[in-house]
């Protein structure tokens, strides 16, 4: 009812984890959790669960948990998928093959079901399993392979949204926006 209230579309949110109780057990809980909420709403919000880096016992670092509980939700036109950059690179995928890991992303999950991008860089190495965003171009991912991802012929119509972290107390966003933008122009 809040996302709606301030006129939001998609609500982003993490999975979850299943602390220590099992992959499965953890599943079975955010099941339940989307399924009591979404049964109960008759709006139109999309709940986007993002992908996740791995990190402890998180849930969704792969497409195959995240294609799981979309499976089992009853209504399933209202769960879309967040992709974050930073997240599936420390998750093991292979971001420089991003044509690669969208095919895998299309046959497990369909890309009718991508429904936002969080566009970051990595401090850490691919398979890290750390989630630590880093700004554009200064991280493991790259700034030529991040701005491929943002231009990329079949996510023209996906949001895109920087989440970058801070520069010397400032939000570096309108420059890395203008960068990535200028790579376009060219």
């Amino acid at each position: 009812r809040r996302v709606e209230a301030i006129g939001a579309s998609i609500l982003v949110l993490h999975p979850g984890a299943h602390v220590k109780a099992g992959v499965e057990v953890g599943m079975e809980w955010i099941v339940n959790g989307l399924n009591q909420v979404l049964d109960q709403d008759d709006s139109n919000v999309v709940i986007a669960l993002e992908t996740m880096a791995g990190k402890g016992s998180e849930i969704g670092s792969n497409f195959e948990e995240l294609a799981k509980i979309r499976e089992q939700i009853h209504k399933k036109e209202r769960i879309k998928i967040c992709l974050d950059t930073c997240h599936i690179h420390d998750a093991g995928y292979d971001l420089t093959a991003f044509d690669e890991v969208l095919d895998e992303f299309d046959s497990i999950l369909g890309l009718e079901n991508l429904a936002v991008l969080h566009i970051n860089d990595s401090k850490n190495e691919r398979g890290a399993r750390k989630d630590r965003h880093e700004n554009i171009g200064n991280g493991f991912i790259g700034f030529e392979t991040l701005v491929k991802i943002v231009h990329h012929p079949k996510l023209e119509s996906i949001t895109k949204i920087l989440e970058t972290p801070y520069i010397e107390n400032k939000p570096p966003y309108k420059e890395e926006i203008e960068q990535l933008r200028s790579w376009k122009e060219q």
